[in-house]
């Protein structure tokens, strides 16, 4: 018997610590279903107590979710198994009111006590006096008449028959601050401020609270205070009623009002069509002229709305069909075809009054971005900057295309001093000027904008080095010179800037040649020697460093390498590699130091390429290294380079550095081997996106064709010229692009084969009248056939030239007097 009775408080307890576990987890519905099971083995409080806490919580939950009439069915639940007063009772009277349950919600307001009202649930006491003062008023006999509640709004209600506003907020003071009305009081007070101007929102309503029942039409009033699209914005988001409030406060006519309802119909869900329409339909709010400019716009997109608009403004006029022309090709991604009709747009803007210049210089940069060639791309920003002189974006790109080589130097410079004179003041342009005067070893012009620079921006790491690095190339200078006064005073100033960690021993490093080249030789010697420990682990790098500086300062290279610990049988390792390419990036910035720099590689070139053997795996820094060697055309290095990595691990960059070192750089060397691994690289190139490989082929290809080409195939050339430039179907649609003409002379072809000159005669005879002479001309001049066959295959395809038969005629001498001018008469 004591076994089954331990057995049974086992279950139990078991069964209670899973109701309690569910309960804790907020899986309430749960928790019910095993609290009723422990019930069925007997009565317990505390069970009741966690029945009706998970009645309760459940009832809330669905509330949450805006299910009140189970909430209510809950929270009878929730009353049966527990005891008065009942927890939350403000929650359920809120769900009665929102339920609408009148008889109910009278029957639980006589139940409330002056203390719940006035201290216990504030909240429910503010929703009780909005709703009583502006639906329920019989609820207000239903309140404790000791309650502070009924008091006050016995004042509100007095005070709200009042005739204007000033004397109902006179009345509302009698309120006391603490009131449940008192976010009534502060509205009413707003309202009043209101009634004088609507320009500002009334400080009184930033005391209402979000949550406070009056919030909603403290956000009414404040809505009030917009105007525009801001305010048709926010009204669309309203309720009908409300959005009839605002229209009767503002006095919104019905047109305003009738283009808020539609915006609200749409709910923020406008398409091209539907904004096309509004325009339309309200263009007497809009404006004749906004509404037109805006639908032009959306015609771009939304194609279908022409009729309606030719409706409504009649008409497109040319300047107008151009621009939407160019941007429906340009969805299409025909750009040389929309650059056409761009083309004859700008044609426009320069006839039209006003000042067009800045629409043009956008026009022509939007061309820009949509260009293949790079160059074409930094014509059309050049052209760009006639109009707009004051882009500097533009003037950016173009620098950027010119410096890339020493070919375009003379262009660079100019466009250079240009945006120097257009932006004294610009720290980017400045910073250019300043790579262009050490590229150019105009050091003391470096150091001068450097130091304008710095003046601008104090902090700027690149002027600071570059003040630096200009005392240092002055004092090599002077040391070369053998002005060791004046080479020690540079190196005393850049000894005093301290620009970084890396920098002092650079001064230090020429302090000891200096000391080398004129006093004492030894101790020059060993301060180098001490001064190069400090600045690399490795004797290749340090070997390197001295041969450039003596290089530079034209002192004895073998000398000071006999100083330093040998490097014949050094291996780099990757991290010393690296320093390397560092240094020659720092020495190779300045121009005219290339064949300097190949000679000092030169003292260090048997080790090195032992360690190129050695690190033969690290792709990425030997590619690296091979673009520095490809600048500097040390085309040795650059072999054994190419060699050292494995033919399976060769992209096209690779095959192509490899064919440059082997020519030596002179495309007239190249083999056919070599030059069919270019081209088979270079489509490869193409497929792998690898843009860099791909031009750099192509640039050498075309010198291999130039320094292959026959002198009598220039004279074929000259030739060919000289024909296409005397060719009137050249001359004649010499304006039309390239792309748009392949698309007609493929159309032209199909034609011939259908169309005889006598069939042509008759299609023109119906606009250009039955001019015998015109069929004699067409019959004799197999140019003017072939020129008005190709106004008809372009009409054809829809293309416009602008070309008309007439100016066809007129070129070819077989014009008829009453010719009229029609571009496309077939």
């Amino acid at each position: 018997m004591s076994d089954n009775t331990s057995t049974g408080s086992r279950a139990v307890n078991n069964l209670e610590q899973q109701a309690l576990a569910q309960a804790n987890a907020g899986h309430y519905k749960e928790a019910i279903a095993l609290y009723k099971k422990l019930l069925q083995q007997g009565d317990n409080d505390a069970w009741y107590r966690q029945l009706a806490h998970c009645y309760l919580q459940r009832a809330k939950s669905f509330a949450a979710r805006g299910m009140i009439q189970e909430a209510l069915a809950l929270w009878e639940s929730y009353t049966q198994y527990a005891q008065p007063p009942y927890q939350d009772y403000d929650h359920y009277m809120l769900w009665l009111i929102l339920s609408g349950n009148q008889s109910k919600t009278e029957t639980a307001l006589r139940q409330l006590t002056a203390q719940q009202l006035d201290k216990d649930y504030p909240k429910l006491s503010a929703v009780l006096g909005l709703l009583i003062l502006a639906r329920h008023p019989q609820w207000h006999e239903c309140l404790p008449q000791d309650s502070a509640l009924y008091a006050h709004l016995v004042i509100a209600q007095e005070a709200l028959k009042a005739e204007d506003m000033k004397s109902v907020r006179e009345a509302m003071q009698a309120l006391p601050y603490r009131s449940a009305l008192r976010d009534l009081r502060a509205l009413i007070n707003a309202c009043h401020k209101a009634s004088h101007s609507l320009a500002e929102i009334p400080p009184s309503l930033d005391k209402i609270p979000p949550q406070s029942p009056y919030a909603a039409v403290a956000a009414l009033i404040r809505l009030c205070t917009l105007s525009g699209a801001q305010l048709a914005e926010e009204m669309s988001k309203l309720s009908s009623h409300q959005r009839r409030l605002i229209g009767a406060i503002l006095a919104l006519d019905k047109q305003r009002q009738k283009l808020v309802d539609t915006l609200s119909m749409q709910q923020g869900r406008l398409s091209d069509k539907i904004k096309f329409n509004l325009a339309i339909q309200f263009q007497s709010l809009f404006g004749i002229e906004l509404a037109q400019r805006f639908c032009i716009v959306l015609l771009n997109d939304y194609p279908a709305g022409l009729k309606e608009y030719k409706k409504n403004f009649g008409a497109l006029d040319e300047f107008e069909n151009h621009r939407l022309k160019a941007l429906r090709l340009e969805q299409q991604h025909r750009y040389q075809e929309a650059e056409f009709h761009w083309r004859q747009y700008i044609q426009q803007l320069t006839h039209q009054d006003g000042d067009n210049a800045v629409k043009i210089a956008l026009i022509l940069r939007h061309l820009a971005k949509h260009q293949e060639d790079s160059e074409q791309t930094t014509q059309l920003l050049s052209e760009s900057l006639d109009y707009d002189p004051d882009d500097k974006d533009s003037l950016l790109q173009i620098l950027r295309f010119y410096g890339q080589s020493n070919e375009t130097a003379g262009p660079y410079k100019q466009w250079l001093q240009q945006a120097e004179a257009k932006f004294p003041q610009d720290v980017e342009l400045l910073t250019l000027v300043v790579e262009s005067a050490i590229r150019n070893q105009t050091y003391k012009k470096a150091v001068q904008y450097a130091r304008k620079i710095l003046q601008i921006d104090p902090l700027n790491s690149f002027a600071k080095k570059t003040v630096l690095s200009g005392h240092l190339n002055h004092a090599r200078k002077q040391l070369k010179s053998k002005k060791y006064q004046l080479a020690a005073k540079e190196i005393q100033q850049a000894e005093a800037l301290r620009a970084g960690k890396n920098q002092n021993p650079q001064a230090q490093l020429l302090r000891a040649l200096l000391t080398f080249a004129s006093e004492d030789k030894a101790q020059g010697l060993k301060l180098l020697q001490d001064t190069l420990a400090t600045m690399h682990r490795d004797p290749l790098n340090m070997h390197f460093q001295a041969a450039t500086e003596a290089l530079i300062c034209g002192l004895p290279v073998a000398t000071l390498l006999r100083a330093l610990p040998p490097a014949t049988d050094y291996l780099l390792s990757k991290t010393q590699l690296s320093h390397l390419l560092q240094q020659l990036s720092e020495y190779g910035l300045e121009s005219g130091r290339q064949e300097l720099l190949c000679k000092a590689l030169d003292k260090i070139k048997a080790p090195l390429k032992k360690s190129l053997t050695h690190l033969a795996k690290e792709d990425t820094l030997l590619l690296s290294l091979c673009e520095t060697l490809y600048q500097l055309e040390h085309f040795e290095l650059m072999r054994h380079c190419v060699k050292s990595v494995a033919i399976s691990r060769k992209k096209p960059i690779w095959i192509y550095y490899q064919v440059y070192a082997e020519t030596g750089g002179d495309p007239a060397r190249c083999n056919y081997t070599q030059l069919h691994s270019l081209r088979l690289n270079h489509e490869l190139a193409i497929q792998d996106k690898d843009q860099r490989a791909r031009v750099l082929i192509e640039q050498y290809l075309d010198r291999y064709d130039e320094a292959h080409r026959m002198p009598a195939m220039d004279q074929l050339y000259d030739l060919i010229e000289q024909n296409m430039a005397d060719d009137p179907i050249e001359q004649l649609f010499a304006h039309v692009p390239e792309s748009i003409m392949i698309k007609i002379d493929q159309k032209l072809e199909k034609l011939l084969t259908k169309i005889s000159p006598e069939r042509l005669f008759r299609d023109l005879s119906k606009s250009v009248g039955n001019d015998s002479n015109v069929l004699v001309a067409i019959m004799n001049n197999p140019d003017l056939f072939t020129a008005l066959m190709m106004l008809r295959a372009a009409d054809e395809l829809g293309f416009d030239v602008n070309i008309s038969v007439a100016d066809v005629l007129d070129y070819f001498d077989a014009q008829q007097s009453s010719t009229p001018s029609f571009p496309f008469p077939f």
